[in-house]
């Protein structure tokens, strides 16, 4: 598989691409959601790993343009943070795709 890792941490991006590279996939870092977005459209993930606190655009707002484009609508994405409160696990509820 394919798997884009989208996260402004390069020491993130290192390690999970390392931790896929062993397990058998193809890791594609990105280091903020402008770029994850180009390189997603360009390169058609089977997945996308996602941080939901970029510095240019949110992750919630990757999401939506990815699901406004028909070409990534349905690429899984799974969001990685390091949000851990129950007020943040309870706005991620909402944005869990049905039907896609």
């Amino acid at each position: 598989m394919r798997i884009l890792v989208i996260d402004d941490d390069p020491d993130m991006v290192t390690i999970i691409s390392m931790l896929l590279s062993i397990n058998g996939h193809t890791p594609i870092g990105a280091y903020g959601g402008e770029e994850g977005l180009k390189i997603a459209q360009e390169m058609l993930p089977d997945l996308i790993l996602l941080d939901i606190m970029l510095p240019d655009i949110d992750g919630f707002e990757v999401l939506r343009e990815l699901r406004m484009d028909r070409s990534t609508q349905g690429i899984p994405v799974v969001f990685v943070t390091a949000m851990c409160s129950p007020e943040n696990e309870e706005g991620l509820g909402t944005w869990v795709p049905r039907g896609t």
